[in-house]
């Protein structure tokens, strides 16, 4: 077995595995001595070998009989260390949580198992998956494919590492307004953000009400048979959808604000491509999406409250930046709170009025590139300025509560959005396939 199939998709593998041409056994070994080096230490917050091992070899006897659980039945997945293993440590990258040991797996990662995915291990992510960029000072700050001394970005960062370097075939993150889609985009990878409510969150390390988890992998096939995975569904059928004569809605003004050049030229160059292989564009600035940047404050505000008590208590077990991070969401009235989520009810029925009669909704995942780690820690100011453009617009589509797919656009660090509503997971998995299709 050569060292190519670690980088294999996620669903290629599986297919491989269940006609008998892939050893998951074998693959699984493969990915361990692998990640015991260095870069898996840059990933990996702690493997989990025993587990991985045993899941592995229960595939292979399945699979010999014809018995296969899933698509990806025997295919190896990292979990960000948010999300909770039975027997393993999981600390949510935070002092707060140092040394606890949950009794019984997530919810998502329980059923995962049940359908046959094999846990390698619990990746590296931030402080609670606060900071959007991928910096732990507690920790290891994961460097970026292109270049080790840029950031990766995060929360999801190690498990955005962990498949770009080959460590296992995709990853499983938290995706809290940027905290999974920014690694994705910044590492050239397929992200998918499921619509709210679509993945149980039990035994997650969540924020707020709009926190997910979601998909970090090579292909968008890869993300529809995760959804399927971890929801114990049916696989999305991706054959349905065709660029020609797609109606495709491009988004303008404020998700291009402060934007790097290079963003610029990708999405002008990508939507040329579609526009070339027959999709019908439409451009435009909705009022209502811009509305949304103004109620970011109530995901902000709900994470306060959510770990407010246990910092309060623990005021020594979290960094100086993550605490002055935090205390930026102190002082929001209940009042002005509610008054928020009124308004993000009318922006969402706005929103409906202005997608309708569209297929999908495209905008750049983030406007800026990742920028380098000595500069994040250089300037405080250039710092929040950082996480404010990077997570903006994902950020803000976060607050719709439907699906979300980054996509490379071919240009190093720049990823290409679909947004969906509510309920439309699978239609937006489906154009996507199509448009990656025409992308190349």
């Amino acid at each position: 077995m050569t060292t190519s199939t670690r980088y294999l998709p996620a669903a290629e593998q599986g297919r491989l595995i269940a006609a008998g041409m892939l050893d998951p056994v074998a693959q699984v070994e493969l990915y361990l001595e692998t990640a015991a080096g260095r870069d898996g230490r840059m990933a990996f917050a702690r493997l989990t070998p025993n587990r991985a091992r045993f899941e592995a070899m229960a595939a292979r006897t399945r699979t010999k009989v014809g018995q296969g659980r899933s698509a990806l039945d025997g295919v190896a997945i990292s979990w960000m260390d948010a999300v909770d293993s039975a027997g393993a440590v999981t600390e949510a990258g935070s002092r707060l949580f140092s040394g606890h040991v949950p009794a019984r797996d997530a919810r998502a990662l329980q059923q995962a198992s049940a359908a046959g995915g094999v846990c390698l291990g619990k990746t590296q992510m931030t402080e609670l998956g606060l900071d959007l960029l991928g910096v732990n000072a507690l920790s290891v700050t994961p460097p970026n494919r292109h270049d080790p001394s840029l950031v990766t970005g995060g929360g999801a960062s190690g498990g955005a590492l962990s498949v770009t370097l080959g460590l296992c075939a995709m990853a499983v993150g938290l995706e809290n307004g940027g905290g999974l889609l920014v690694p994705a985009a910044w590492n050239d990878l397929v992200g998918f953000r499921p619509g709210l409510g679509r993945v149980p969150l039990a035994g997650v390390a969540t924020g707020s009400q709009f926190d997910t988890l979601g998909f970090m992998a090579r292909r968008v096939e890869d993300c529809a048979q995760g959804l399927a995975l971890v929801e114990n569904g049916k696989l999305p059928d991706l054959r349905g959808a065709d660029i020609s004569g797609a109606r495709l809605l491009v988004l303008e003004g404020g998700v291009f604000d402060d934007a790097d050049p290079a963003c610029l030229e990708a999405m002008s160059r990508a939507i040329g491509r579609l526009a070339k292989a027959g999709a019908k564009i439409t451009v435009q600035s909705p009022k209502a999406f811009e509305a949304l940047k103004r109620l970011r404050f109530l995901a902000q505000t709900e994470f306060h409250a959510r770990w407010q008590q246990r910092v309060r208590e623990n005021p020594l077990k979290v960094t100086p930046d993550f605490l002055r991070a935090f205390e930026a969401a102190v002082g929001v009235s209940a009042d002005v709170y509610l008054q928020g989520l009124a308004q993000l009810h009318a922006v969402r029925q706005d929103w409906r009025g202005v997608v309708a009669g569209y297929d999908v909704v495209l905008m750049p995942t983030a406007a800026s590139l990742a920028p380098s780690y000595d500069s994040l820690l250089i300037d405080q100011d250039f710092f929040r300025s950082q996480q404010q453009l990077a997570s903006r617009n994902v950020g803000s589509a976060a607050l719709l509560g439907g699906p979300v797919l980054t996509l490379p656009t071919g240009r190093d660090m720049v990823g290409l959005s679909l947004l969906g509503l509510p309920g439309e997971d699978e239609k937006v998995l489906c154009f996507g396939a199509a448009i990656e299709a025409a992308l190349g």
